[in-house]
C-alpha cells in the first residue's frame, strides 16, 4: 500500500468547495486512493468492493467538473442576466449525489482496511478504527452541507430584486460572502483534522510485520493466478489511457477547443508502446502484440487534430475579432465573398476536421480491439477453460458490448464536431451539442475500461 499516495488523495478531498466548484479537484484524490489502494485490493475483498465505488466517485467528480465549465460558461456569456438559481440546483444535486456515494465508499473502504490489518498485522482491532470511520462520515456531511449554504443567500436575492430597496439585495450578497469565506475556512480546518486522524490511522499498515504478511499473502496469490499479475501490469497502462481520454472533451471558447485533443493521440501512442512491453506470460513470451494498424491510426489522428488546431488558431487569428470570435456577417465576409482567401482556408479547416474525425473513430475501433484482445489474454488454461467456458462467453460478451458502446459514442462525437465546424463555427447549439457528445464518449469508454478489469478479476476471484 503507498500510504503517502493515499494520504496525498485524502488532502485533495479535504479541501473546500465553493457551490460546485471544486478548490482541490476531487477527481484527484480519488485517483491517487484508487492507485493506492490497488494491491491491497487484492488480499482485502472489502478493500475490492470499495474500489468499485472509488470508480462511481470519479464519475461523479468528472461530471461536476463539466457543470462547473458549463454554468461558467453560461455566465460569462449572459453579459450580468445568468440566474443564479442554477448553482444553487446543481450545488444541491452534486451534495446529495457525493453524499449517496462517499459515504458507503469510505464505510467499505476503511472496513476493507480494518479487516486486512486485523488478518496481516496484530489479529485485533481497536478504537481507532472506529473514531477515524465516525470523522470521516461527520466531515462528509459537513462539506456536502456547507457547498448549499453557501447558495443560499440566492433565495432572499431573487426576491430582492425588482423591490424599491436595495437593501435586501445587498443583504443577500453579504451573506453570500460570509457563508462562502465560513465554508473555506471551516472545511478546510476540519478537512486538515481528517487527514491528520487519517494519518495517524494509517501509520499501522507501515509496520513491518504487517507489511511482510501482506506482501507474503499477495505474492502467493500472483503465483496461484498468473492473469493477476498480467492485471498488474496493464493497470498502470489503463490507468494512463484513462487520463488521456480526457483529452476528448469538447469545450470551446471563442470559437477554439481549450482542451485540444491532438494530445489523446500522443497518450494512445504511449499506451501501444507500453502494452507491447509489458504484456508477456509468465515464462516471458510476449502473448499479445499490438501491430502497426492501432499505431498508424492514432499517428495520423495525432497529425490530422494537430493540423486542424493549428489551421483553426490561425483562421480565427485572422479572420476574427480582437477576442477569436466570427460573427455570422463575419462569416459571410469571409467565407462567401471569398475575402483574403478565407474560402480555402475555410475549407482546410473543415478538411481536417473530416480527416480527424475519421481518424478518430478508427483509433477508437482499434483500440477496443486491442484491448478486447488483451482481455482474452487473461484466459485459464486449457483444462480451466472448458469447465468454466459458459463464465467466460458471458465475462467476454460483456466487455464487447461496453467496447461497442464506446464505439458508437466515438461516431457521435466525430458526426457533431464536423458539423460544429461546417456551420461556420456559430451553431450554440452544435456547441452544446458536441460538448455532450464528448461527455457521452468519456464515460463510455471509462466505463469500458472498468467492465474490461473488473469482469477479467471477478471471473478468476470467485470461481
Amino acid at each position: 500500500m503507498k500510504i503517502g499516495r493515499f494520504l496525498l488523495g485524502i488532502f485533495f478531498l479535504a479541501g473546500p468547495n465553493i457551490s460546485i466548484y471544486d478548490l482541490f479537484p476531487d477527481i484527484i484524490g480519488y485517483l491517487l486512493i484508487a492507485s493506492s489502494i490497488k494491491k491491497t485490493a487484492v488480499i482485502s475483498q472489502g478493500v475490492d468492493l470499495a474500489r468499485d465505488g472509488l470508480k462511481k466517485l470519479k464519475i461523479i467528480a468528472i461530471s461536476k467538473i463539466v457543470a462547473g465549465f458549463l454554468l461558467f460558461y453560461m455566465s460569462a456569456s449572459s453579459q450580468g442576466s445568468f440566474d443564479r438559481g442554477w448553482h444553487l440546483t446543481f450545488a444541491f444535486a452534486f451534495a446529495i449525489i457525493e453524499l449517496i456515494y462517499t459515504v458507503p465508499a469510505f464505510n467499505t473502504l476503511l472496513e476493507g482496511l480494518d479487516s486486512a490489518w486485523v488478518r496481516y498485522g496484530t489479529g485485533k482491532g481497536d478504537k481507532e478504527y472506529s473514531n477515524t470511520l465516525a470523522f470521516t462520515r461527520f466531515f462528509i456531511i459537513v462539506k456536502s452541507a456547507f457547498n448549499v449554504l453557501s447558495e443560499l443567500p440566492f433565495l432572499m436575492e431573487s426576491s430582492a430584486i425588482g423591490s424599491t430597496s436595495d437593501i435586501e439585495y445587498v443583504t443577500a450578497q453579504s451573506m453570500r460572502t460570509v457563508l462562502s469565506l465560513l465554508n473555506v475556512v471551516c472545511v478546510f480546518a476540519l478537512g486538515m483534522v481528517w487527514l491528520y486522524r487519517m494519518s495517524r490511522y494509517m501509520r499501522r499498515f507501515k509496520y513491518a510485520s504487517f507489511q511482510q504478511n501482506a506482501r507474503n499473502e499477495y505474492l502467493r496469490i500472483l503465483k496461484d493466478d498468473p492473469s493477476l499479475m498480467l492485471r498488474a501490469r496493464l493497470s498502470n497502462v489503463y490507468s494512463l489511457l484513462k487520463a488521456g481520454v480526457l483529452f476528448t472533451f469538447s469545450f470551446t471558447v471563442w470559437n477554439i477547443n481549450t482542451i485540444p485533443s491532438f494530445a489523446f493521440g500522443i497518450i494512445l501512442l504511449v499506451v501501444y508502446e507500453l502494452m507491447s512491453r509489458v504484456i508477456k506470460g509468465t515464462d516471458g513470451v510476449k502473448v499479445l502484440s499490438v501491430g502497426r494498424t492501432p499505431r498508424l491510426y492514432a499517428l495520423l489522428f495525432t497529425v490530422a487534430s494537430l493540423i486542424q488546431y493549428a489551421l483553426t488558431l490561425f483562421f480565427l487569428s485572422r479572420f476574427g475579432a480582437g477576442d477569436g470570435s466570427l460573427s455570422y456577417a463575419d462569416i459571410i465576409s469571409v467565407v462567401i465573398e471569398k475575402e483574403q482567401g478565407g474560402l480555402a482556408l475555410f475549407i482546410a479547416v473543415v478538411t481536417f476536421t473530416v480527416l480527424e474525425a475519421i481518424t478518430l473513430t478508427l483509433s477508437v475501433w482499434q483500440l477496443c480491439k486491442v484491448m478486447y484482445e488483451a482481455a482474452k489474454v487473461y484466459t485459464p488454461t486449457k483444462y480451466e477453460r472448458e469447465q468454466t467456458r459458459h463464465k467466460n462467453d458471458e465475462v467476454l460478451s460483456a466487455i464487447k458490448k461496453a467496447f461497442n458502446l464506446a464505439f458508437i459514442s466515438s461516431v457521435i462525437l466525430a458526426v457533431s464536431s464536423v458539423a460544429q465546424q461546417a456551420l461556420l463555427f456559430t451553431a450554440s447549439i452544435m456547441w452544446f451539442v458536441t460538448m455532450l457528445a464528448s461527455v457521452l464518449f468519456i464515460v463510455l469508454f471509462l466505463r469500458a475500461v472498468d467492465v474490461l478489469m473488473t469482469e477479467t478479476e471477478n471471473r478468476f476471484k470467485y470461481e
